[in-house]
């Protein structure tokens, strides 16, 4: 999803607020992270947050100089939960951010994100993590019963 500002560009502080409000980190990379606990107590990051614009990154070390026009707001998966749910939580995530920046969401072709597109994307979701089970499950090893 993007985030697209409606007027001038966010800046580098008003940014770092937002997502230090919303409990993201900055990272190595020059990205924001939000970490959740996994099923298994393991602390994995649900969603991260980049400059939509080349190349891609954040320079903490220069926050005050630093705007952009737009942000992307993604997730990997698998994630840290079933799918669907993390991105709805990643959803929430997004719409809080552009209520703070005043800014637009934007699906992946950077059109009006819509209740459709959103049913598309979790149905997508869905069938990601199907298809991973299905293949999780040629790769186990045939028992044979017991004689």
């Amino acid at each position: 999803m993007f985030l697209i500002a409606r007027g001038e560009a966010f800046t580098g502080y008003c940014i770092d607020q937002a997502m230090r409000y919303l409990g993201l980190e900055p990272d190595q990379k020059g990205m924001y992270q939000k970490y959740v606990e996994d099923d298994d107590g393991a602390t994995r990051p649900l969603l991260g947050v980049a400059n939509a614009l080349e190349p891609g990154t954040i320079d903490f070390q220069q926050l005050a100089a630093f705007s952009t026009t737009g942000l992307v707001v993604y997730m990997r998966l698998p994630g840290p939960g079933p799918g669907v749910e993390c991105f709805d939580r990643m959803f929430v995530l997004t719409r809080e951010l552009a209520d703070m920046l005043d800014a637009e969401v934007r699906d992946d072709r950077q059109s009006v994100l819509t209740i459709q597109t959103l049913g598309h994307l979790r149905e997508r979701i869905h069938d990601f993590e199907l298809r991973r089970l299905m293949a999780q499950g040629r790769r186990q090893p045939e028992v044979s019963p017991r004689r």
